[in-house]
C-alpha cells in the first residue's frame, strides 16, 4: 500500500491521514507501521506538559528508558533525542490529534512537528540511515498555509467509507434489502459495523447503539452536530422554511 511504500524510503516522510470521524485513519497508519519502530502518541484535552509526559512515556516504551529523556522539558529536546537513541533504526512517530490542545497561548499543539521534518534535512534531503516519519491522523490546522508544515507532506491518503458492496461481509445473514437500509443509517464507517451485531435486526442494532443509556453510540450524534454545527444549522433553517416541513 501506498503508506507502506511510503516509509520504506530513506529520507524523512510526513504522511497525512484525513476523512470523517470513526472512518479508521488512525489503524490504517498503524497498520502501515506493523513490524516498524513506532511510537504512537493521542493527544488529549490536557496541558502540553500533561501531553508531553505522556509522550515522553510511549518514548521511553518504544526506544528504552533515558534519564536524559526523563529530564527533557519542552518538545523540541524530545525529537532530537528520539533520533540519536534510534541509531541504525527507522523510526515512526504517529500521532492521532482528535482534538486540538494548547501547547502555548494562543497556538494549537503540534508536539514539535516542525522540529521533526528538520532533523534530517526537511522531507526533501538526502537519504538517511535512520531517517524520521511523522504520520499525522487528520491535522488541517497544521496544513494551513501559516503553519510552518505547509508544502511538506509527502503523502496524502483519504480514508473514504466502504461502499455498499461491503456490507455482506458485516451482516451475512441479511437481504438485499436490509443491507441498504442498514448503510442509509450507519454508512460504511467500521466503527459502526463492527459494534452491530450481525445476528441482531437493524432494528435491535439501532436501539441497542443509539436509543438505550448504555449504548456504545448513544452520543455520536450529538458530536457528528458539534462538529459540523454550522452546516448542519443552516441545513436544518433551510428545511424550517420550506413549506409542510
Amino acid at each position: 500500500m501506498a503508506a507502506e511504500r511510503e516509509l520504506d524510503k530513506r529520507s524523512a516522510s510526513l504522511v497525512v491521514a484525513y476523512g470523517r470521524r470513526r472512518i479508521g485513519k488512525s489503524r490504517l497508519l498503524r497498520q502501515a507501521a506493523v513490524g516498524r519502530n513506532e511510537i504512537y502518541f493521542q493527544a488529549t484535552r490536557v496541558s502540553s506538559v500533561l501531553n508531553m509526559e505522556q509522550f515522553k512515556l510511549e518514548v521511553a516504551r518504544v526506544l528504552g528508558p533515558s534519564p536524559v529523556l526523563a529530564s527533557l522539558d519542552n518538545w523540541e529536546s524530545i525529537f532530537p533525542l528520539r533520533s540519536r537513541s534510534s541509531q541504525g533504526q527507522t523510526g515512526h512517530c504517529g500521532h492521532d490529534r482528535r482534538s486540538p490542545v494548547p501547547r502555548r497561548s494562543g497556538q494549537r499543539f503540534t508536539i514539535g512537528a516542525p522540529t521533526v521534518l528538520g532533523l534530517r534535512g526537511g522531507t526533501g534531503g538526502k537519504p538517511q540511515d535512520h531517517p524520521v516519519r511523522f504520520c499525522v491522523a487528520q491535522m488541517e490546522d497544521l496544513l494551513a498555509e501559516t503553519n510552518p508544515l505547509y508544502g511538506r507532506v509527502t503523502l496524502r491518503l483519504e480514508v473514504r467509507q466502504l461502499p455498499l458492496r461491503d456490507l455482506p461481509g458485516f451482516f451475512p445473514e441479511y437481504s438485499a434489502e436490509q443491507l441498504t437500509e442498514t448503510y442509509a443509517i450507519f454508512g460504511g464507517v467500521p466503527y459502526y459495523l463492527t459494534l452491530s451485531d450481525q445476528h441482531a435486526s437493524l432494528r435491535e442494532n439501532v436501539i441497542n447503539l443509539l436509543l438505550t443509556e448504555t449504548g456504545t453510540l448513544i452520543d455520536e450524534p450529538n458530536t457528528l452536530l458539534l462538529r459540523k454545527r454550522v452546516l448542519h444549522k443552516l441545513g436544518i433553517m433551510n428545511l424550517a422554511r420550506k413549506p409542510g416541513t
